[in-house]
């Protein structure tokens, strides 16, 4: 995926589905690249299952069902499964600063989706707390979209909620 081969992804991920079809990281793994393929019902569905499999799943499951939901507009989803995430890492002390980072971005764009501003703001100011250099620009590289579209939106709700440029 990193080399933009969606389709060749696509193929050996749903194979090691195939291989191993009780494995939640691998429909885990499967639906990072149908996100990034665009196929977010797709990526739902895995995740869902995924969590299904494992009951004490990883919490990176949690981010990717949230951006997930964020990009079929079901934002209050969204929402939710990034609460999740915060409450998890509000009950284990140690979480790093990074992983704190990307879920306030991940909240501000999702509130600035749902056009509530105020809240996005507030999660781009937490988020500039633990990296006043963060930009828009910075967090466009970390997505793997296939179509740019995908990212732009989120870049854009980033803006609207205050994130620099």
């Amino acid at each position: 995926m990193r080399q933009q081969k969606y389709d060749e992804a696509e193929f050996f991920g749903t194979k090691t589905i195939d291989l191993d079809p009780n494995g939640s990281e691998n429909h885990a793994i499967v639906a990072t690249i149908m996100q990034n393929i665009g196929k977010f019902e797709e990526a739902i569905a895995l995740l869902k299952q995924a969590m299904r499999l494992d009951p004490y799943y990883p919490h990176w499951y949690l981010s990717r069902l949230g951006m997930c939901y964020q990009m079929v507009d079901r934002y209050e989803e969204s929402a939710a499964a990034f609460e999740e995430l915060s409450k998890r890492y509000r009950e284990r002390e140690a979480t790093a600063p990074l992983d704190r980072l990307y879920l306030y971005l991940y909240l501000a764009s999702t509130y600035s989706m749902m056009g509530r501003l105020e809240e996005a703001r507030d999660f781009v100011s937490k988020a500039l707390e633990f990296n006043p250099k963060m930009t828009a620009e910075l967090w466009r590289q970390r997505f793997q979209y296939k179509d740019p579209k995908h990212t732009e939106r989120i870049i854009d709700a980033l803006r609207r909620a205050g994130l620099p440029d």
